[in-house]
Formats: C-alpha cells, sequence, structure tokens
C-alpha cells in the first residue's frame, strides 16, 4: 500500500479487529494545522501516523508563514523540521537575501511502519553549471550598479524525516557532483527510499533537465538512478511507491506519434538497474501510484476509444487487470484515479463527481464496488439538524491503512482540510435532509445545497 508497511504491533491489532472490509459509515477528523493556512495530508501508516504539509509561522515574523512537513498521531500534530539553511546567501542572480518562507520549506509525502517519513526540503547550494561550480555572479544591487555575489541556486533535496532522533537526513546526489532538485516519494521498512530528481544528460551538449528516478538503501547509503524505459535525453522516469518486497513502481515518458506519454513501470526484478514497462488496459497513457504487498498495482490510465481516465488494479503476478470506474457517468466528465491499495485490496482515490463546476469526490473500491466516500459519513460531524449541505465534502482520499483508515483532503465548512477517516462498522451514516420541503406541492422534497456549498467546491485545488 502507498508508501506504507507493516510494524509487527500493527499487524497484530489489524488482525485482532476482525474484517478489514470497507465500514458501513466513517468518523471524520479534521488533522488541523500548525498555522492558518490549509493542511494537506498524503499517507497513513498502519500505527495510524499521517504525514504531509501544512503551514507555520516565521520565529522572526509570526505573520510570514511557510510550508512545513508534519506527522499526525490522533490528536496532535508536529512539525518535522526541514533542512538548515543559512540566511546570508543570495539566491542565484537576484541582490537580495531568500526569503524565511522559502528556507523552511518541507513536505513529506510518505511514511513507513517505523514512523520515518520522507519528502524534501530546501537548501542553499553552489551553483553547478556544465560540472563545474560557478563562484562568481553579477548582479545589480538597488542603485543600478553591477556587484559581484556568491553564486548560489535555491534546491529540493531529498530528505528522510527521522523521527526517532528529530534530525532531518538528506540523501546523496543521484549522480556524485552533480547537485539538482531531488523529491523523495516513498520508503519501507527495510529502509528502501525512492523517488526522483532532475538530471542533465552527458550526452546533451545543452543543460536538459529531466526527471530520472532513484533507488536509496539507507543502510548500506547506496544510491541507484534508473534512466527512462526508453532512454533519450528529454524522457523522464519517476517511482512513487515500494512495498515490503522492495518492488517499487511508478511512470516513463516517450515520444509516441509526436505525443509525449506516461506509462507505468516497475523496476525489472530481473535487472533491478533498469525499469520495464506494464501492459495495463489497452497500455496507451497510465500511471502507477501505489503497490500493496500482493504485488496489486493502483493509478489511472487513459481509455483512448472511450476518451476518459479511470482508476485501475493491476496484478503484476497475474498481469490482470481490473477497470475501477467512476462516480459520475456522464460522458463529458467521466474521470477518476487511484492513489492507494492497501494488504486486502481496498483502493482509495477521487472521481470527477459532478460538472459545471467541477467537483471531485473520495472513493472507496472493493469487491467490484465503488462507493463515495461522502456517502459513508455523517452530514454534521457536530451532531447537529442533519439539514443539508454537509458541513464536509470528502474530495480525495490519498492512503488507507491495513486497518481500513483512510486520510485525504476535502472542504470542512467552506475551507480546505486534510481529515481522517476512521471506520465504524454497524453504524449507519447520518443522512442530509432537505434545506425545505414544499407543502402539498405532489413532488415531495426540494433539496437546496444553497451558493456557499457551492463557492467552497469552485475553491477547492487538488495538490499532488
Amino acid at each position: 500500500m502507498n508508501r506504507i508497511r507493516k510494524s509487527f504491533v500493527a499487524t497484530f491489532l489489524a488482525l485482532s479487529s476482525g474484517s478489514l472490509a470497507a465500514a458501513d459509515s466513517y468518523e471524520v477528523i479534521e488533522l488541523g494545522t500548525l498555522g492558518i493556512y490549509p493542511t494537506a495530508a498524503f499517507s497513513i501508516n498502519d500505527n495510524g501516523q499521517i504525514v504531509g504539509y501544512t503551514s507555520k509561522a516565521a520565529v522572526d515574523n509570526e505573520n510570514n508563514f511557510f510550508t512545513r512537513a508534519f506527522s499526525y498521531q490522533e490528536p496532535q500534530i508536529g512539525d518535522l523540521g526541514a533542512l538548515e539553511y543559512s540566511a546570508e546567501v543570495t539566491d542565484g542572480n537576484k541582490c537580495e537575501v531568500v526569503s524565511s518562507s522559502r528556507q523552511d520549506f518541507s513536505i513529506a509525502f510518505a511514511n513507513n511502519g517505523l514512523d520515518d517519513a520522507v519528502g524534501y526540503s530546501r537548501r542553499s547550494v553552489d551553483r553547478v553549471r556544465g560540472g563545474e561550480v560557478v563562484t562568481v555572479c553579477t548582479c545589480e544591487d538597488a542603485d543600478g550598479n553591477d556587484v559581484n555575489i556568491a553564486c548560489k541556486d535555491t534546491l529540493e533535496r531529498a530528505v528522510i524525516f527521522d523521527q526517532a532522533t528529530g534530525n532531518v537526513i538528506e540523501l546523496p546526489e543521484m549522480v556524485a557532483g552533480e547537485t539538482q532538485s531531488m523529491i523523495a516519494t516513498g520508503i519501507n521498512d527495510a529502509g528502501i527510499v525512492i523517488g526522483y530528481g532532475n538530471f542533465d544528460s552527458p550526452d546533451d551538449e545543452a543543460t536538459t533537465l529531466a526527471k530520472r528516478a532513484f533507488y536509496y538503501d539507507s543502510n548500506t547509503q547506496t544510491m541507484t538512478p534508473f534512466a527512462p524505459v526508453v532512454d533519450e535525453p528529454t524522457n523522464e522516469a519517476i517511482l512513487l511507491d515500494i512495498n515490503s518486497s522492495n518492488v517499487a513502481v511508478g511512470w516513463s515518458s516517450s515520444v509516441e506519434d509526436n505525443l509525449r506519454l506516461q506509462k507505468a513501470v516497475m523496476i525489472d526484478p530481473l535487472d533491478p538497474t533498469k525499469l520495464i514497462k506494464l501492459a495495463i488496459l489497452d497500455d496507451y497513457a497510465t500511471l502507477a501510484n501505489a503497490i500493496n504487498a500482493d504485488g496489486k498495482v493502483v493509478g489511472k490510465t487513459f481509455k483512448r476509444e472511450e476518451v476518459y481516465t479511470t482508476a485501475y488494479i493491476y496484478d503484476i503476478n497475474s498481469g490482470e487487470a481490473e477497470e475501477i470506474g467512476v462516480l459520475n457517468n456522464n460522458p463529458n466528465s467521466k474521470d477518476s484515479e487511484a492513489f492507494d491499495i492497501n494488504d486486502s485490496g481496498v483502493v482509495v482515490g477521487t472521481s470527477v463527481y459532478s460538472t459545471f463546476p467541477t467537483t471531485r469526490h473520495a472513493f472507496i473500491y472493493e469487491n467490484g464496488e465503488i462507493k463515495d466516500l461522502n456517502d459513508l459519513i455523517d452530514c454534521k460531524q457536530d451532531g447537529s439538524s442533519p439539514i443539508a449541505p454537509a458541513d464536509w465534502v470528502l474530495a480525495e482520499a490519498r492512503s488507507i491503512n491495513n486497518s481500513g483508515w483512510i486520510t485525504g483532503n476535502g472542504i470542512h465548512n467552506g475551507e480546505q482540510k486534510a481529515f481522517l477517516l476512521k471506520p465504524r462498522d454497524g453504524v449507519e451514516p447520518q443522512v442530509c435532509q432537505p434545506f425545505f420541503e414544499e407543502e402539498d406541492s405532489g413532488d415531495g422534497s426540494l433539496p437546496v445545497f444553497g451558493f456557499a456549498f457551492l463557492a467552497a467546491l469552485i475553491g477547492f485545488r487538488r495538490k499532488r
């Protein structure tokens, strides 16, 4: 499942809790924030710990907020920290100090069963061009005079957030001496980290940065970069998830019929230094987002003849693929994507729900049936009268653990929020009632959802 592997304690708890099927309903818990701006959640492990990003006030200016990686363990949200960043350096060719909002930046995308998390943070690095360090740059100061400054670049650096020690550990470069932006996207309990970074092909005379996948063993401190399946300078490759058997999946791009297409890939089991393509459904354009312990892969694929995008499940052992479908069968708005699958085969993701405006709803999929998670939560979480609209709109379910806990992002009372869903077996969800009923109309009740509800949906912006 998505960047999560089981610990012994979590496994015992999951097995002792009975069925791992989708629940009758869910309790919704808002994760909160370290500041005033939205929180986004990406991964939950079997200990119930969630990671993502939130906002935090700068030490020197409480009105200046910056993005910061967080971990959430009910009921508290905590700061995962960031790489150290000297505030005295200049930024590129600008004669000015880098802003604190850029210095203290970090995001966590994944965590394992040992509560280690990975993602990226920013720091200043020496500017390198063509393998050579550029020591001096020229810029204009406030008076328009040319001055020489120390050349620095601000780069994203892949990191491990070691919660046991509180340290933020930077991963080495994919290619020694070539410091470029890197992002870590997954980690398993064996300490294997996967992700991607920028790479400048030595076969190309120009500086052409393209994404390349990497596989990093934190025990041996060995870094393995991966070329795309079709190894050309402008093609790209990314790894997004890794399971307990060290099988990693993602995508690789190439040009076909004058179109740059992404194809789902995995690390070749016969040659662990290469990526191989996964032939999923009509094999046109696919993304692989997650893989569980049994080798079940989920993501999205484009159906070329039907002209829509659908979530899927693919078994790397049998080669069989299953189309998940969408919540809305309107031919003009069919679109869904699966983000995660747990070891019981339960899938979560997002699907277009309505158009004009386009809105998305979180879904759960099991035993051939896709369900809207918004139909499985109470209309009002505070127990007040269940009059429409609902106080939550669950837009995307990002991750599910082996106990069926789900995390994701949505709209709560008009504001973008991250959530935790906890199963409630045997409890029916509280259904929203219409805002008013027409008396003696013969047509029954008429739901009215209100402009505030629509405005909240319009304002939601999906984060990847």
